[in-house]
């Protein structure tokens, strides 16, 4: 528990700013960035989504967890701090079954059998996601009244919030691509030998060919 009223004030402005920034851009950009390159069959939109949420989102959350811990030195029965509360065990939840579920992607991949559509486990973790968002939003007014921010800020954050749904919309109703595999006839256009073995997955096509003389050699094509 701090009892010097000034240096109190500074931490509990430091952890508002933090959790602003944590689910008011960092989270927002990390689930908008992959959404985006899933409907335009990139592959990148996962990897980018684990970096901005282990670097800007995890990280920066912990640090404003742990300031809020130790301004309040107690847990208190209130809506903000509840909701605080539930909102840090769930992200750390949430970060561990994002890894699980990197995980049984490598795997899958490894052994060629990724599903054909989005499985259930990815599901859990979109949503659970998303519900958790969704307390942010609530919890992060709660604080700011506790504060007694100027009504500027309220009106500054429901803008902001009617930004990030309508961002939220278009992404949804934003048309799927289907990302490009090589055929058979754009790899023998790549390989003038005699492909021996063909394997692939969603991110490329792994040719293995031999000539006359039995050397193997590999050709990988990328997929666009």
């Amino acid at each position: 528990m701090i009892s010097d009223p000034s240096l109190k004030s500074s931490l509990i402005i430091a952890h508002g700013v933090l959790m602003v920034f944590v689910w008011l851009f960092a989270v927002p950009f990390a689930m908008g960035i992959n959404m985006y390159a899933r409907k335009k069959g990139f592959t990148w939109g996962p990897k980018v989504h684990m970096i901005v949420m282990a670097i800007a989102a995890f990280l920066p959350y912990t640090v404003s967890a742990i300031i809020a811990f130790v301004v309040s030195g107690k847990f208190k029965p209130r809506p903000h701090s509840g909701i605080g509360t539930a909102l840090s065990f769930g992200l750390w939840a949430q970060v561990a079954l994002g890894v699980i579920n990197h995980l049984v992607f490598r795997y899958r991949l490894k052994h060629n059998c990724l599903p054909g559509k989005r499985p259930w486990n990815n599901h859990v973790h979109i949503w659970f996601g998303r519900i958790l968002f969704l307390l942010a939003a609530i919890n992060i007014p709660l604080g700011m009244r506790i504060k007694k921010v100027p009504l500027g800020m309220f009106i500054a954050y429901a803008i902001w919030m009617a930004i990030l749904i309508i961002a939220f919309i278009c992404l949804v109703w934003m048309k799927e691509e289907e990302r490009l595999v090589p055929s058979l006839e754009n790899v023998n256009e790549n390989v003038s030998e005699k492909a021996v073995r063909v394997e692939t997955n969603s991110e490329k096509v792994v040719v293995v060919t031999e000539d006359k003389e039995n050397s193997k050699t590999e050709a990988i094509i990328q997929c666009s």
